[in-house]
């Protein structure tokens, strides 16, 4: 017997008891399967907030957004603020 057999085979059988037990437990199996799609919302969900800030911030949008909060809320200690990014 070749390993590549036994793997195959191994993975049949675990495919069919998963199956055995997603029929006898089925509403255990739902309630994964809901937790599994959340997580994986919630994943892509960050992964595009972290998209939107990254090109928010390579544009140089920030730091000029930065610059303007501070100063205007009085944080910023230097006097020689024009109101560019720099």
């Amino acid at each position: 017997m070749s390993a590549t057999f036994i793997l195959i085979t191994l993975f049949q059988i675990a495919l069919v008891l998963l199956l055995a037990y997603g029929f006898l437990h089925e509403d255990k199996f739902i309630k994964f399967e809901d937790k599994w799609i959340r997580l994986f919302k919630v994943y892509i969900h960050k992964v595009r907030k972290n998209m939107t800030i990254n090109t928010f911030i390579s544009n140089g949008w920030a730091e000029s957004v930065t610059a303007h909060s501070l100063h205007s809320t009085g944080i910023c200690m230097s006097d020689n603020y024009n109101g560019s990014a720099a």
